[in-house]
C-alpha cells in the first residue's frame, strides 16, 4: 500500500486520470445497468 501511495504522489496526473476514467466507467454502468431494468418493471406493471 505504501509503494502505491508513492506511485500516487509522484504521479498525481496520472492517478487523476484513471480516479476520472473510473468514476465515468461506473456511472456509465450504473445508468446502462438501470436504463433496462427500469423499462422491464414499468412493462411489467401493465
Amino acid at each position: 500500500m505504501k509503494t502505491f501511495m508513492h506511485f500516487v504522489q509522484k504521479h498525481e496526473d496520472i492517478a487523476e486520470t484513471l480516479s476520472g476514467i473510473f468514476v465515468m466507467l461506473a456511472t456509465g454502468g450504473i445508468v446502462l445497468g438501470l436504463a433496462p431494468f427500469i423499462m422491464y418493471l414499468q412493462l411489467s406493471a401493465y
